[in-house]
């Protein structure tokens, strides 16, 4: 794990707990994605994968709450950082930090015998919630192109 103290805004009643996300396998094939929190839109993250390595932070930006999981990557200043597609700041997938002040919490990743967890207070999942009711903007994005697929590999013709 990173030497940064890691923050965690969900819901301080409950211990965080490590969330089993998904697969290595499946969830390396996407550069970013939303991550659904049980208790509510505003504990939501979003999941990058870059150079070999998982992050996950808010998924709202601290700004005006822009969708980071939508966002691209960008080596900014020598380190990664996620633009907001909104208003285009840049935040540290390390540290959450922003140039002018602006902060994102972030959120432990490991990853263990094949599978990927976040430590967060909330269930977490890659699907919505029953019963959870979601924005025009969330259903839009759902819809739109996904600018956070990854690179696929080619796939070799069976032999």
């Amino acid at each position: 794990m990173s030497d940064v103290p890691q923050t965690n805004s969900a819901n301080g009643a409950k211990s965080p707990e490590w969330r089993k996300i998904g697969s290595f396998v499946s969830l390396k094939k996407r550069i970013c994605q939303h991550v659904y929190a049980e208790t509510g839109k505003k504990n939501d993250l979003a999941l990058f994968y870059n150079e070999g390595k998982f992050y996950a932070m808010e998924a709202w930006c601290s700004h005006m709450g822009g969708p980071l999981y939508l966002g691209d990557l960008e080596d900014y200043g020598g380190s990664c950082h996620v633009m907001c597609p909104w208003h285009s700041y840049m935040f540290d997938l390390t540290t959450g930090k922003n140039e002018i002040g602006l902060r994102q919490d972030v959120f432990q990743v490991k990853v263990e015998s094949g599978d990927v967890y976040i430590l967060h207070a909330a269930a977490l999942s890659l699907n919505r919630y029953e019963g959870r009711s979601y924005s025009r903007t969330d259903s839009a994005n759902m819809t739109r192109k996904d600018p956070c697929l990854a690179v696929q590999e080619p796939k070799l013709p069976e032999v």
